[in-house]
């Protein structure tokens, strides 16, 4: 129950659209071109990884409604099981995972904004979807459908900002020194 709070979206949601807002602001307020071309290809990327958090949660939040699965620990508890579609009670939204799509998000853009710690960002995002199922709040395979909303609206939204010609990778000069 400890690490599950790092699956909530709204921290992340709110450290990127601050990023997104600051980064444009000093993009705009630069002096140098380098500085503005810089800033402004930082502002791109946290502008991905905000799209990436909100249209993902925008599209898992809608399914919860519409498909309205009965939570565990209900099952557990009381031994009740089966779906109550076009329902907001929480008990009754457990398809798919919320926190697992959140967690997921997060790290895959993060994955691809900044690879460098590409394993941490893994087995951070497997363990907040595991500790989801442990807590009893979803089954598996509410958190491998969270995370797979999750790791789609990634991929496509990437190949949509390369397509639009923006790389969402962001390369510091000490990552290039340690390559060459």
């Amino acid at each position: 129950q400890t690490i599950t709070v790092l699956g909530d979206a709204t921290g992340y949601l709110v450290v990127a659209a601050v990023l997104v807002l600051i980064l444009r602001t000093m993009a705009h307020s630069s002096i140098r071109n380098i500085d503005f071309q810089r800033y402004r290809s930082w502002g791109r990327s946290a502008l991905y990884a905000f799209l990436v958090m909100a249209s993902s949660g925008l599209l898992v939040n809608l399914l919860k409604y519409l498909i309205g699965r009965i939570r565990p620990r209900h099952l557990f508890e009381q031994g009740l099981y089966g779906f109550e579609p076009f329902n907001t009670q929480w008990g009754m939204n457990s398809f798919p995972s919320g926190h697992s799509q959140a967690i997921f998000a997060a790290m895959i853009a993060l994955f691809f904004i900044y690879p460098r710690y590409d394993a941490a960002y893994l087995v951070l995002a497997f363990l907040i979807a595991l500790s989801r199922v442990m807590i009893t709040v979803h089954y598996l395979s509410d958190t491998v459908m969270g995370a797979w909303i999750a790791i789609a609206a990634a991929i496509l939204l990437r190949r949509y900002f390369t397509y639009k010609g923006y790389d969402v990778q962001i390369r510091l000069e000490r990552d290039r020194r340690l390559v060459d």
